[in-house]
């Protein structure tokens, strides 16, 4: 039996970064710490990667935010010290930086992050290179199924509720963004279910990959 492709079709503007608010300490002037994030193996850039900044003092948490459509952060800092970056996405290793904020560098520019897929150990095996969860093409982002364990056993919702930007609610829903208006294809054909309903009956075992296109020509 041939696999179900679903593709879900979005006409919508990418997110900006955000950040938590924060208020400035004392006499500090405000800093900031920012970056661009790479996947190691193919180079390209990684948006909705989760940054987050502990202060090496206490382990508190400073600030935190998302990477844009071109894989950069800007976060601002309240307050000279030692800090903890910890750069977080599905499928990746957790990469971890260590830097500071003191007079005159109030600024830090960690350069070009790449973070690594994650290996998996099987019998003393290490298996590396295999596909990633989630991979990013110039115009849209594919979603592989078969690499996310934990959901085979659902259907194309549960897919979507670990992609980046995507949520699911309690009931099922998905919506991009905010926005439940999109089509879903099945095999290129678009779907005689409502789109909603098509992804809650389509069992993630069926699927070889779901492609979502953020600007359908």
């Amino acid at each position: 039996m041939q696999n179900y492709i679903p593709k879900i079709l979005i006409t919508l503007s990418l997110l900006s970064i955000t950040a938590f608010p924060q208020q400035r300490q004392g006499n500090f002037p405000g800093g900031s710490i920012y970056g661009k994030v790479f996947d190691s193996a193919t180079k390209h850039t990684i948006e909705y990667a989760n940054i987050v900044v502990f202060s090496l003092k206490d382990s508190s948490m400073v600030t935190g935010g998302v990477t844009n459509s071109e894989g950069f952060f800007n976060l601002s800092i309240d307050r000279p010290g030692e800090f903890r970056v910890e750069v977080r996405f599905i499928g990746y290793d957790t990469e971890v930086i260590q830097t500071s904020i003191r007079p005159p560098n109030f600024n830090v520019d960690l350069g070009e992050i790449q973070i690594h897929p994650t290996a998996v150990l099987l019998e003393n095996i290490v298996v590396e290179g295999s596909r990633a969860p989630v991979t990013y093409e110039i115009d849209k982002k594919v979603i592989s199924p078969d690499q996310m364990q934990t959901v085979i056993s659902g259907n194309a919702a549960d897919v979507l509720a670990n992609v980046p930007s995507v949520q699911v609610d309690v009931e099922g829903n998905v919506s991009l963004r905010g926005s439940q208006n999109f089509t879903v294809l099945i095999d290129g054909r678009p779907s005689l279910m409502d789109s909603q309903d098509a992804l809650q009956q389509i069992s993630a075992a069926s699927i070889d990959k779901i492609e979502i296109i953020t600007n359908p020509t």
